[in-house]
């Protein structure tokens, strides 16, 4: 990390941690429960890259091509200054990762100065097969023939000056497997060669806003790792028997810088390097509220509790049906139910907007696929979780919760069991 990017304030330091990004309707999951040795090599290095014109992709071989140097690419200088609100486009870029599945990354910034405005993680162009691509879902599936669907996640603060912080995160759909998860560079042995990455992939397209007049100003995104405060940026990577997370260390992250009329300065080297990164399993991560940053020199963790914001929950059960609570009894083919998702669990019996919800199958007696949908609405053509006969399969799900304070569950074919534990709320509109 350099600290000529870093801005080194302890005040991005103070800013309250929630916990992680990317639970939103995760079809990959089987999310970080179990490690195993698989002999992958993992060295994760992830970056912004402020100048992307020359990463690129081709859809003819099924490459990407990342072209990336850390001693200019993480500054983008405009000789001269626009003096009104304006966008501009970097990629968040990996280096170095075996079996991905998903990632998160934690952006610290001055939200009344330059601020990521949105993401996109599939930034490319397959026309061959009419998708979106981006290097989370880089791979074609052997079995279709096609890339996997990727589900982003992004909780960005509204503007604001002073210290901000974000997440975004992005995940492949569908069963984890090593040819499906893919490496940059290419293993000794390739699990699957239907693609390459041989210097790194693109997981975003990142637009920064710049707010207003910052002529003569050097605006900077901190890439931050999870010490004092949780949640940081980390790599999600499959294990052969489940997902692995992997916490980023600050030597592993760089940063982005952006010159409003002036020129880019070089890097300097961080001086005290952060702790090696260590796998840790961890429940699956969701997507954070801004937390407000605190003057204290040591805070409380303060979430942002403004509307439509998080509220962090510890996982709670409200409904399994083998045995309670909520309904029990499989749930048939073309078959929904109704669940009761507020007053329980720690979260509140009114102004609640959406849940985060734990959502696991398991006995299914036909390969299928179940939707969770809010209670007064109708069933989205979209799935949750997708699953073969006998499997077990647990799934992190964003849904709306109906006025009554109810969602359904519907499940296509066969019988099978599901499972609600709860890790948190979104306030009311």
């Amino acid at each position: 990390m350099n600290v000529c990017l870093r801005l080194r304030d302890r005040r991005w330091r103070r800013l309250a941690a929630l916990l992680p990004v990317l639970a939103v309707t995760l079809v990959a999951s089987g999310l970080f429960w179990s490690w195993s040795s698989t002999g992958a090599v993992q060295a994760p290095l992830l970056s912004l890259d402020m100048i992307p014109a020359d990463n690129t992709y081709n859809e003819a071989t099924n490459a990407m091509t990342v072209v990336f140097n850390p001693a200019t690419d993480f500054c983008l200088a405009s000789a001269t200054a626009t003096t009104t609100t304006h966008n501009h486009q970097a990629h968040l870029i990996i280096r170095n990762v075996e079996d991905l599945v998903g990632w998160q990354a934690r952006l610290n910034y001055d939200g009344g100065k330059m601020r990521p405005l949105n993401q996109n993680v599939a930034p490319f162009t397959d026309n061959i097969r009419a998708q979106p691509v981006g290097f989370t879902n880089l791979p074609i599936d052997g079995v279709t023939g096609i890339h996997r669907d990727v589900t982003a996640a992004a909780s960005i603060p509204p503007a604001s000056p002073g210290a901000q912080t974000a997440l975004l995160g992005g995940t492949y759909n569908g069963t984890q497997t090593f040819a499906i998860s893919p490496d940059s560079p290419a293993k000794s042995s390739p699990d699957d060669t239907s693609y390459s990455a041989p210097n790194g992939g693109v997981l975003s397209a990142i637009t920064f806003q710049v707010i207003g007049d910052q002529s003569g100003q050097t605006l900077t995104v901190d890439l931050d790792d999870n010490s004092p405060n949780p949640p940081g940026s980390n790599v999600v990577y499959f294990d052969g028997s489940g997902i692995q997370t992997l916490a980023l260390a600050e030597t592993s992250l760089s940063d982005g810088q952006h010159v409003e009329g002036g020129s880019c300065s070089p890097p300097t080297p961080t001086p005290t390097a952060s702790p090696a990164p260590t796998p840790s399993p961890t429940a699956p991560p969701t997507p954070t509220a801004s937390p407000s940053p605190t003057p204290s020199p040591t805070p409380s963790p303060t979430p942002y509790y403004g509307p439509g914001s998080y509220h962090p929950l510890p996982p709670s059960r409200i409904l399994d049906t083998r045995s309670g609570p909520g309904p029990t009894g499989k749930i048939g083919p073309d078959g929904t139910i109704t669940v009761d998702v507020t007053g329980l669990g720690g979260v509140p019996a009114t102004g609640v907007s959406a849940v985060v919800l734990n959502t696991t199958i398991t006995e299914p007696t036909s390969a299928s696929f179940l939707t969770v949908f809010p209670s007064d609405s109708s069933m989205p053509l979209a799935s949750n979780l997708n699953f073969s006969a006998g499997q077990t399969v647990p799934n992190l799900v964003i849904v709306r919760v109906g006025a009554d304070g109810n969602v359904k569950v519907y499940n296509k074919l066969g019988s099978v069991h599901v499972i609600f534990d709860v890790a948190g709320w979104y306030t009311g509109p």
